[in-house]
């Protein structure tokens, strides 16, 4: 399904709320717009119980898919933006938004977890899937590669200059660092060379064989 600009910007701030432990509370006193149709003082969930039916339905298809995940710690979370949900577990989390949910875990939710400052990378479009020397789960903001030699990275959807030298399949390979901020810009090291950006613009300097 294509999504908006405008879901994509509340696919960043949702996740990020959430892992950070601003969910939504079950429930919550009524508006004043809604207060006609209720008697006063009475609460009204927020997340209506179908959607948290559905919802837990999803999670739990994907926690049996998942087993070393283990054990689940606390109740899910009911995110505050863009329909989103978090269940936590003793081996990873699970990420549930209306349009892509999965597990991550390990090296991945390391990383998962790291790139919050740039306001997260969204919600998981896929498991974890073998690359050449590694796997690479998808997320609706980029992605994030792992292998045993290079650790795991994120690298973002719009990221021109690897998808025109062939993905990580291709001359770059993977990547082997965070992307790095600097006065000018920005660089980001894969197997093969690095990319540098300035503004709107990138470039490629490959490593000399």
């Amino acid at each position: 399904m294509k999504k908006t600009a405008q879901e994509l910007a509340g696919v960043a701030l949702a996740i990020p709320l959430l892992l950070a432990g601003m969910a939504l509370p079950a429930h919550a006193e009524t508006t004043t717009e809604s207060a006609a149709a209720v008697p006063p003082g009475t609460i009204k969930p927020l997340v209506p119980a179908a959607q948290r039916s559905i919802i837990d339905k999803s999670v739990a298809a994907i926690r049996a898919k998942n087993p070393s995940l283990g054990a689940k710690s606390g109740a899910t979370q009911y995110g505050l933006y863009a329909g989103t949900a978090l269940a936590k577990y003793k081996g990873g989390i699970i990420v549930w938004h209306r349009l892509g949910a999965g597990a991550v875990k390990g090296a991945i939710l390391t990383e998962y977890r790291k790139v919050l400052e740039y306001n997260g990378i969204g919600y998981p479009t896929s498991g974890e899937i073998k690359v050449k020397g590694g796997v690479v789960q998808h997320f609706a903001l980029g992605d994030i590669y792992w292998s045993a030699t290079t650790g795991a990275h994120a690298v973002w959807m719009w990221d021109r200059e690897l998808q025109a030298n062939g993905g990580v399949n291709g001359r770059l390979g993977l990547p082997t660092s965070d992307r790095t901020s600097t006065p000018t810009g920005a660089y980001q090291k894969f197997q093969g060379g690095t990319i540098y950006y300035t503004g709107y613009k990138s470039r490629v300097v490959f490593n000399k064989k």
